[in-house]
């Protein structure tokens, strides 16, 4: 499964939510913000690894190592 930012973004605003009983306006607009940064944080960290795999001659891959 491909990260979703948007699906991550909006699944951490939700549990920032959560945690807020009647969330004022403001308190909305900054799990907004709060939301979007942690996704991009996420996005960012996701997207640096390093993936090496080690295959037989037929391509059957048999280590992989993320980093």
């Amino acid at each position: 499964m491909a990260l979703s930012k948007p699906i991550l973004k909006a699944s951490l605003k939700n549990a920032l939510l959560a945690e807020t009983p009647n969330p004022t306006q403001a308190q909305k607009q900054s799990a907004e913000r709060i939301a979007e940064k942690m996704a991009d944080a996420v996005n960012k960290f996701v997207r640096s690894a390093t993936i090496t795999s080690a295959a037989t001659p037929s391509g059957t891959i048999v280590s992989t190592t993320i980093i």
